[in-house]
């Protein structure tokens, strides 16, 4: 138990996990559940310093309603403005000592997925095993709640040389990513996503209409 309400009630109760290092530096884990006054659900997730990270889930009168992925971003995007001239996303904010809250999907009440109030990436891998050799293949379709995304440009890390990265300029909400895998080491994809969405409640040309965000992208497949 880690606190409780005036009532005698649990607000918080948790189970510490294994300690994890990144970017060097130790970090105590705690899976936590928190509760209202009258014990219903409010939210279970693991804690890393307090903050959170992975998937959250969240619920309301103890029916899950949103799950929330906080990750943490892979040092080269923090330190991209270093990296690559052509790039900036310092008006990001983008910190070394946080999570970041990258994709977030709503439920209805059948637990259904609720894309127009969610943001998230989805993907959709041509096979699901792949060998050396194979010219990997995958969609990446990105959403953001109420809005239409209207252009993205994404940045991959190069596996060979992960001091660079490959650009992809003026896609639209859908795209197609394809690369050689060159040995088995080369099972994941790491990037980001900086989209443009225009709002589709309001009129073309309107300046406040459009929406900047960026999402981490990170996905790993199969090599026999």
């Amino acid at each position: 138990m880690e606190s409780t309400f005036d009532n005698g009630n649990y607000e918080i109760i948790y189970r510490p996990l294994s300690d994890t290092i990144i970017n060097g530096k130790k970090y105590n884990r705690k899976f936590k559940i928190k509760f209202n006054e009258k014990e219903d659900t409010l939210r279970k997730g693991i804690y890393m310093n307090e903050m959170a990270l992975g998937e959250h889930s969240f619920y309301e009168n103890n029916k899950l309603i949103c799950k929330r992925n906080y990750i943490v971003p892979n040092p080269f995007f923090i330190d991209i403005d270093n990296k690559n001239e052509t790039v900036d996303f310092s008006a990001f904010k983008i910190r070394p000592d946080s999570t970041y809250l990258n994709t977030a999907i709503y439920f209805d009440s059948n637990g259904d997925s609720i894309i127009k109030k969610s943001h998230l990436y989805r993907t959709k891998f041509y096979d699901e095993k792949w060998n050396v050799d194979d010219s990997l293949k995958v969609d990446f379709e990105f959403y953001y709640p109420g809005y239409e995304v209207v252009k993205s440009d994404l940045y991959f890390i190069v596996p060979q040389d992960t001091s660079m990265i490959t650009l992809a300029f003026d896609a639209d909400k859908d795209y197609t990513f394809t690369r050689k895998i060159l040995d088995k080491k080369h099972n994941k994809i790491e990037g980001l996503v900086e989209f443009v969405a225009f709002d589709k409640n309001k009129k073309a040309g309107d300046s406040t209409a459009y929406a900047h965000r960026i999402m981490f992208i990170n996905e790993k497949f199969n090599i026999e």
